[in-house]
């Protein structure tokens, strides 16, 4: 096949640049050229993003699309340094065991995040960037919560993780405003017998497991991935009066959103029970005796932004009446966050995410705690096997929380590609190449 030559303002001409015998990336080669050449590409894979920066240059595949690939530099399933893990019946091994809360404010652009205690994280490392709570916006679609990102750690400066990519959104924490970072694990296989989890949501850190498995992760018979009850906690009764409200995205807030109402009481001498946390759906309400004690459940946020990593809603504690003993039943935590990718899921045990139930433990004048909502688990994989996953709502005195979310995602690793980008140029031809989108999310792939 003959290609024109190409004369820039009638002086220069045209050069061939061959990869990789002149250089060994695609993208080396555009950076030496210069407006009109050509850059021959020989068969092969390559593992690179391109951007031809704004040059008007032929990028050319030497035998045509199908022996010439570019593709993602980075396997969604991870690149298993952290090798095997196995773990025994009965043994519970924590996938959260490297975090720490976020600090100060770290703005969209940066190239570093602080935190509270860096000392446990290491350089090459992973991580996640996760919003937890965010109670200075109403408008749901602007609030952080939910809202993630990774990255690699390239140093480390005192409690400053310097980033390999300039972060993505602005993770700004306060007293109210609350995100955490946690190490991201790669690993080669996983067997699982006895069960993964992480620390429970405690208002700073926690709730979140979040992994990446090369091979084949097998979750046999008995064995489990389980964060129920690691999310949003429930409400706190008191000795007299009504009950605390479920935690949800906002904390404690004056209203119900997603964390459930606490108990009241009912004619100053009978509390009543809390009602239900929720999640994307409404929780229950609760009554223990009276229509004129009823109290609501948590309601539903982000419906329909299946974006975003959320806990389940805390379940209200119940009120506690007049002349009884001890105090409103606390109500269940909710169900916390799980994602996976996975080249292989073989799930022959269970995988869940539930909230946990609301107290009934008796006592006098004691209204009983609602039920927390269920989590979010989000599977990425290859070849599967899904098995048990549950994601049903903690139960509570007249009904349950909410039930939580289920992504469920194949992967196609042999189209996973990088996309080519043209700059400021509209002159660019790409010819003889297997170019397929990629679904990058949220920069799930920063190596």
């Amino acid at each position: 096949m003959l290609y024109k030559i190409i004369f820039l303002f009638g002086v220069a001409l045209s050069e061939t640049i061959n990869i990789p015998q002149d250089y060994s990336e695609i993208q080396q080669g555009i950076e030496a050229s210069i407006h009109g050449d050509t850059i021959l590409v020989s068969d092969g894979n390559y593992y690179e993003s391109i951007n031809t920066i704004g040059k008007s240059v032929v990028l050319l595949s030497e035998n045509g699309p199908e022996n010439t690939f570019i593709k993602s530099k980075v396997n969604p399933t991870g690149h298993g340094l952290d090798g095997d893990l196995i773990v025994e019946v009965g043994e519970t091994h924590y996938m959260d065991n490297i975090k720490s809360a976020v600090i100060g404010n770290n703005y969209i652009g940066q190239n570093y995040i602080e935190v509270e205690n860096a000392s446990d994280f290491e350089i090459q490392s992973e991580i996640l960037i996760i919003g937890m709570q965010d109670p200075t916006r109403n408008d749901v679609e602007s609030n952080m919560v939910g809202v993630y990102e990774s990255n690699k750690i390239i140093e480390i400066e005192g409690n400053q993780l310097f980033l390999d990519t300039p972060l993505l959104y602005t993770f700004s924490s306060d007293s109210s405003r609350k995100h955490q970072v946690l190490k991201v694990y790669n690993y080669n296989n996983i067997t699982i017998d006895g069960t993964i989890t992480c620390a429970p949501w405690n208002g700073s850190t926690g709730g979140v497991i979040f992994f990446r498995v090369l091979g084949q992760l097998n979750i046999n018979n008995g064995g489990q991935i389980n964060a129920s009850g690691k999310g949003y906690r429930g409400g706190i009764g008191v000795s007299y009066g009504t009950g605390g409200k479920g935690e949800g995205f906002k904390s404690y807030p004056s209203i119900n959103e997603n964390g459930g109402n606490g108990g009241g009481v009912y004619n100053t001498y009978n509390g009543c029970g809390g009602s239900g946390g929720a999640l994307r759906t409404e929780g229950y309400g609760e009554s223990c005796n009276s229509s004129s004690n009823y109290t609501y459940g948590g309601r539903a946020i982000f419906e329909n932004d299946y974006s975003r990593l959320l806990f389940g809603g805390g379940g209200g504690a119940g009120g506690h009446g007049y002349g009884g003993s001890g105090v409103g039943r606390p109500g269940g935590q909710g169900g916390g966050i799980i994602v996976i990718f996975s080249n292989q899921l073989n799930n022959n045990g269970s995988i869940k995410s539930e909230g946990a139930d609301g107290s009934t433990y008796y006592c006098a004048q004691c209204g009983y705690g609602g039920g927390g909502a269920g989590g979010t688990i989000n599977l990425n994989y290859v070849i599967s096997s899904i098995g048990t996953l549950i994601v049903s709502g903690g139960q509570g005195y007249a009904g349950y929380g909410s039930y939580g979310y289920v992504l469920n995602d194949t992967l196609d690793l042999s189209q996973n590609i990088n996309k080519i980008t043209s700059g400021e140029s509209n002159e660019t031809k790409i010819i003889g190449f297997t170019v397929v989108y990629s679904f990058l999310c949220k920069r799930y792939f920063s190596f």
